[in-house]
């Protein structure tokens, strides 16, 4: 199969890439595409790259093309970058063509959004796409950047696998589960603890397409409610994937039909039976991996994802669903004095989310509901809303409103209030927040 669109192969494209070539090789976008990347300690050849960057972190890029004897007219420069502060490229102005930068993980590490809000104020770019955190869109159109989208699965590599419906009654996973995946780790324990056959590895892509397409069903557990590139890399192998339902602002519903092309759960419970009633069912779950696959194979490969790329930078063309504005956050009044304020409390809670099973959070009546919207997007956290008169106990979103009686019966890991506001006395929280006062509202 020819993973390269041949109406675009005559484009000359710089990609810059961020990490690990051994771990996660770059795309290809061109034929005439030149792939430079960042250096990976202890290790001194590093495969798909045509020049190896003296350094990581900061560095001038048209300065480094010119030590290494690159031409530096492109017709695109594509920056693929993240929160781990490992490529993070300046005088992008010395390139006269569109700069692109692909934004990877925003929903671990610290302080992911604030650190990469902050690079996009410093350098500029024509273009901003998010891969895995669609939900994060709405903080860089804030940020004021008015070309933003979403492109899943531009980097997820495409394995031709045969389709056989001949498969072990098993439950696959290829991929890491240690400190960083809490979450992870606990449900596949839960899997093993129930006595369900589970295929557990690490190592190459490769390995997982076959782990994949030779086991009636393959999990996935999100990191931190991202959409990360195992869905698509069980789909592409056509597996039966089981993984955890996310918001509806990640896109995961948009890209896939649960109960048609996926299997999802909420938590542990749903989870195990699941696994149970179609490891008993065979046949079913290899008609729900063909489906996803088929949909996989028709909309979502390496090559139709980069027309996705190409047609929007050079003809400005973009499906309504890939648009920054299909989350309906971006139409709210936009906050210039508090947007750093929330962005800060945001990856608190998100990093509570990455940790915790199903952390409960309360939030005193006088803190703006904003924080609320901007929290929508983490499916685990249990958010109530402290309301103390009548008339506050109908929240137009949908928040759990409770009195102070109510709240009191319940334990919290956080507690949210306003400054100078007292924490109510009896309710028991492992930790209490105060906002800044531009996110308080006066009552």
């Amino acid at each position: 199969m020819n993973l390269i669109s041949t109406k675009w192969d005559q484009k000359r494209v710089l990609l810059v890439w961020f990490c690990n070539t051994h771990v996660i090789p770059p795309f290809r976008l061109s034929q005439r595409q030149v792939t430079i990347g960042v250096p990976e300690p202890g290790y001194t050849h590093l495969p798909h790259l045509d020049a190896v960057l003296p350094k990581a972190g900061r560095y001038d890029l048209a300065e480094e093309l010119r030590v290494a004897g690159i031409d530096k007219s492109f017709d695109l420069v594509v920056v693929w970058t993240d929160a781990s502060r490992r490529n993070s490229p300046i005088n992008l102005d010395a390139f006269d063509c569109p700069k692109i930068l692909c934004v990877g993980d925003t929903h671990h590490m610290n302080k992911p959004l604030q650190f990469l809000l902050n690079y996009t104020r410093q350098v500029r770019y024509d273009a901003i796409v998010l891969t895995h955190t669609r939900q994060h869109l709405h903080w860089f159109v804030e940020a004021g950047h008015d070309r933003c989208a979403w492109i899943p699965a531009l980097s997820v590599a495409h394995i031709a696998t045969p389709l056989t419906e001949s498969r072990e009654a098993s439950v696959a996973f290829l991929g890491q589960a240690g400190n960083l995946h809490p979450f992870r780790s606990r449900l596949l324990q839960a899997i093993k603890s129930a006595n369900i056959p589970l295929r557990a590895q690490r190592g190459a892509r490769e390995i997982g397409a076959t782990l994949y397409s030779t086991s009636v069903l393959s999990f996935n557990a999100s990191l931190n409610a991202d959409l990360n590139m195992r869905i698509f890399e069980v789909m592409s192998a056509a597996g039966c994937l089981v993984t955890d339902r996310l918001s509806p602002y990640s896109g995961l519903a948009e890209l896939f039909d649960e109960g048609r092309e996926m299997l999802c759960y909420g938590g542990v419970e749903e989870l195990l039976e699941t696994i149970q009633r179609f490891l008993a069912d065979p046949k079913l779950a290899f008609e729900i991996a063909k489906a996803g696959h088929r949909r996989y194979i028709s909309q979502y490969l390496p090559t139709l994802q980069r027309d996705v790329l190409f047609n929007w930078v050079f003809r400005g063309q973009l499906e309504p669903r890939y648009r920054a504005d299909a989350d309906v956050r971006t139409s709210l009044e936009v906050m210039p004095t508090a947007f750093a304020d929330r962005v800060e409390l945001y990856e608190a809670m998100q990093e509570l989310h990455r940790v915790e099973e199903r952390p409960r959070i309360l939030v005193s009546s006088r803190v703006t509901p904003r924080v609320l919207s901007d929290a929508a997007d983490l499916p685990r956290l249990q958010i109530a809303r402290l309301c103390d008169r009548p008339e506050q106990r109908e929240p137009a979103d949908g928040t759990a409103c409770l009195s102070r009686e109510q709240a009191a019966q319940h334990s919290w890991d956080f507690l949210l209030v306003a400054p100078g506001e007292n924490a109510p006395a009896g309710i028991d929280a492992k930790r209490t927040g105060f906002v800044a006062k531009n996110l308080m509202i006066d009552t």
